[in-house]
């Protein structure tokens, strides 16, 4: 019986008549190409993808209904800028894909792209909760009557259309809910960043000091050495573990505080610190799959936050009051139905309630919307 050494065959690239029909097909879907010329440019931007799959298909998402020849001709000439005869596959892959992220229209769009290297490598990206990370960290404001959610919806499917998001899951109506990043893509993001988002890990020895948007992947109690010096510049945490109840009070520019299961396996929590009440520029918090018994009265001293989620907290039995002072609440998550807020009916803003509980007594029910 052979060894699977053996067995193990080199996976050859694909021909460039097969790279140009990629390429083909996703500048200009199933029409012919327009004129000679663009074929002309086409094919020798075809024989510089050296058979990768994910540039011809990243590259001619970004030729997508171009028509002038001077915007291929640039793509063609600019194709190996900064590259090297010497550059493994996979740091030339990533030059290359650059063009792509250098075509993004706006640079909006770059920065929404870039933040998605906060995800881990093959991570399912949940387009709602990206959206409103997205809103969180100011990136979309509304303008000529659409709402910021509206445009995170534009945004999320024009980084599809540039292939730079994987579609992965639709709902029974067909709509997208998920996407992943290939991982020379999420290479891309991260080198993006300019060094602002760090998926940190238990054996790693990352600078952290221009981070701002932190990932604490497979951390307990260990932290960064310098993470207290650096925590009053952070805009995003995502972590597990209940070793901030021991930080001080110095997250003053958070924006985005994350504990949930889904991240992170487990949020070992019973308790939130005080000091999440005095963080006034937080718009995301996710306590979901913590171990509350309530929620603090502190978080309705939140004013600024856009998007609460406290889905699967057993142990809460009463429900929370306050709610209402949240004036800029715009999604509220939660699966229990003792954790239905009181007077939730007074968020004028409110667009999403994942679920409204109806209580037998309507007296009940109408102080629990709108008393």
């Amino acid at each position: 019986m052979g060894t699977l050494r053996e067995h193990m065959y080199p996976l050859q690239g694909l021909d460039d008549e097969q790279c140009w029909s990629i390429i083909k097909q996703r500048a200009f879907g199933g029409s012919s190409v327009p004129d000679s010329e663009l074929e002309a440019i086409g094919r020798q931007i075809t024989k510089k993808c050296r058979g990768v799959p994910l540039v011809a298909n990243v590259i001619g998402a970004s030729l997508s209904n171009r028509r002038d020849g001077r915007e291929w001709a640039s793509v063609n000439n600019n194709f190996d800028a900064g590259s090297s005869l010497e550059d493994d596959s996979r740091t030339w892959t990533v030059r290359v894909l650059q063009l792509s992220f250098d075509r993004l229209p706006n640079p909006t769009l770059k920065q929404c792209f870039a933040f998605c290297s906060i995800f881990p490598k093959d991570w399912e990206i949940k387009k709602e909760m990206l959206i409103q990370l997205w809103m969180a960290e100011g990136f979309l404001q509304p303008s000529q009557g659409s709402s910021m959610e509206d445009i995170g919806d534009k945004y999320f499917n024009d980084l599809l259309s540039y292939s730079l998001f994987l579609e992965e899951e639709k709902d029974s109506t067909g709509k997208i809910k998920s996407c992943k990043m290939h991982d020379l893509i999420h290479d891309l993001a991260t080198s993006n960043s300019k060094s602002e988002t760090l998926i940190f890990k238990a054996s790693s020895e990352s600078n952290i000091a221009h981070v701002r948007h932190l990932n604490l992947v497979d951390v307990e109690e260990m932290v960064p050495t310098n993470f207290v010096e650096v925590a009053g510049k952070l805009h995003s945490l995502f972590l597990k573990g209940d070793f901030l109840s021991k930080m001080p009070d110095s997250f003053k520019r958070l924006r985005i505080l994350s504990f949930e299961k889904g991240w992170f396996w487990t949020a070992n929590i019973e308790q939130l610190p005080t000091w999440i009440g005095k963080m006034k520029h937080l718009r995301y918090l996710d306590i979901s799959h913590t171990d509350i018994e309530e929620l603090p009265q502190f978080i309705m001293e939140l004013y600024s936050l856009q998007t609460l989620r406290f889905m699967y907290c057993s142990r809460i039995v009463k429900q929370p009051e306050g709610v209402e002072d949240l004036v800029s609440l715009r999604h509220i998550y939660f699966n229990k139905d003792s954790c239905m807020p009181l007077r939730i009916g007074r968020l004028k803003d409110l667009q999403t309630l994942q679920s409204f509980v109806v209580v037998y007594k309507r007296e009940v029910e109408l102080r629990n919307w709108d008393a």
